[in-house]
């Protein structure tokens, strides 16, 4: 029997480019070899995500670029002392009841060990989805075509579980990086305006106020007392309107579900028959290509409609905390509120900590002006309505203003005389909804 092969063969050129002739290669004892190794590491079910050391990335990168003390007694004792006073000052300016949880000062390792949970519910479905989607897009290239050998769908089929696994711990390091960042700047817990924590509570990292007070000219209690303001009155929003976080978290699923990798751009780049004629630096530009592709997916029109409705909702919830606080900032620290109010709106431009996840994990990049429009509309709301009426339009998400409110307030206002929603109309209004709820849930779905 004539061993030589045919040197027009696809498959035996592919394989030339890796070292070998294109002639004495067993392509069965190949895809034997290569089931058996993946059969050892048990590779159809490869983890997509070991949350547990995404978490230890995350603390290794923050220490790599910063110190983390431990807070001292007096940093716990100056905390509670700025909750017991923010705490009575914001209650005249919201219709929402104190917290509960008594506060905590944390350091940024126990920050991100504390909220490693919320990160998880948070981030996982998108690295799973990520990890999923890169699969896919690597075994599409492996599908039948014109002059393609069958060889190739074997060794798609078998590589994609690894693919999976690799594009989700690639992911995972940038997800881990971006919290090592966030920990560095963050100076509250939920200062995001995400929910991360396992219960509302008022919680402050001294260490990253001290460095953020450095040149701000205020005295370190009038900062904490400012910055404390602020965060019992996000945590106060987050315990007394329960659907807010299942919201958020509903909304980044809608996202991660459509999410798509086309790499078709990349590997029609790749010339096969010339692989080993690849530069370096072609080499290099792929990766980067890749690297794009991998945390910069393509966005569709459902998903850019998702990305405006959660920017709305975190625009709603900084907006609120910046109308609430900043009131009670005004009456109490009168003489420092005006500029720490400023301080925090450069902040958002220069340095806001939800971007280093927003941006860098899903595209999103708040706008500043946004977070202006926001804060106005929740002072006009109040000055028009009252603040137990501006505050019930959170007992239910049909009742926030949308994307065009913010924009536009007119008609949600009813600028005309008399033109204004009482109170009880809001009232009729949430009844109506929840009503509607619990018809539907009675009634159940509906047979097809």
């Amino acid at each position: 029997m004539n061993d030589e092969r045919d040197p027009n063969d696809p498959m035996a050129r592919w394989f030339a480019q890796f070292g070998g002739d294109g002639k004495n290669f067993d392509l069965q004892q190949m895809l034997d070899q290569l089931r058996s190794a993946l059969g050892s590491v048990g590779a159809t079910q490869l983890p997509t995500v070991d949350w547990s050391q995404t978490t230890s990335l995350a603390h290794a990168a923050l220490l790599a670029k910063a110190s983390d003390p431990d807070p001292t007694i007096a940093d716990d004792r100056a905390v509670a002392d700025a909750h017991r006073l923010a705490s009575a000052w914001l209650d005249e300016f919201v219709a929402f009841e104190p917290l509960s949880t008594p506060p905590a000062a944390w350091s940024r390792s126990t920050w991100i060990e504390q909220t490693s949970a919320g990160w998880q519910s948070i981030a996982e479905p998108i690295v799973n989805r990520i990890a999923d989607a890169m699969a896919d897009s690597f075994g599409a290239q492996f599908q039948m075509g014109e002059g393609t050998p069958v060889e190739f769908e074997q060794f798609g089929s078998m590589l994609t579980p690894i693919l999976r696994a690799s594009a989700a711990q690639m992911y995972s390091v940038q997800v881990s990086k971006a919290i090592s960042i966030i920990a560095t700047q963050l100076l509250s817990g939920a200062e995001l305006g995400l929910q991360l924590l396992s219960k509302p509570q008022v919680v402050m990292l001294p260490a990253n106020i001290a460095a953020f007070g450095e040149d701000l000219g205020v005295s370190e209690q009038e900062l904490l007392l400012y910055l404390t303001l602020r965060e019992e009155a996000r945590q106060r929003l987050f315990a007394q309107v329960p659907w807010l976080g299942p919201q958020l978290i509903s909304l980044l699923a809608q996202y991660t579900s459509q999410i798509t990798i086309d790499l078709s751009d990349i590997t029609d780049s790749v010339d096969v028959d010339d692989l080993q004629g690849l530069e370096p630096e072609q080499l290099s530009a792929l990766s980067e290509d890749l690297q794009e592709q991998l945390f910069a997916p393509a966005c569709t029109a459902q998903q850019a409609d998702v990305l405006i409705r959660m920017e709305t909702l975190l625009d709603l919830i900084e907006g609120w905390v910046d109308a609430t606080a900043g009131a009670a900032a005004t009456k109490w620290l009168p003489h420092v509120a005006t500029m720490l109010d400023e301080t925090i709106r450069r902040r958002r431009v220069t340095s806001y900590p939800a971007d280093a996840f927003l941006s860098a994990m899903l595209g999103l990049d708040m706008r500043p002006e946004r977070f202006r429009e926001a804060t106005a509309l929740w002072r006009m709301l109040e000055a028009e309505r009252g603040i137990e009426a501006r505050d019930k339009l959170w007992s239910h998400p049909d009742l926030l203003p949308g994307s065009a409110e913010l924009e536009d307030p007119s008609e949600l206002l009813g600028t005309a005389p008399g033109g204004g929603v009482e109170p009880d109309e809001i009232d009729i209004a949430l009844e109506k909804l929840l009503a509607e709820e619990d018809r539907h849930n009675e009634e159940g779905p509906k047979p097809d």
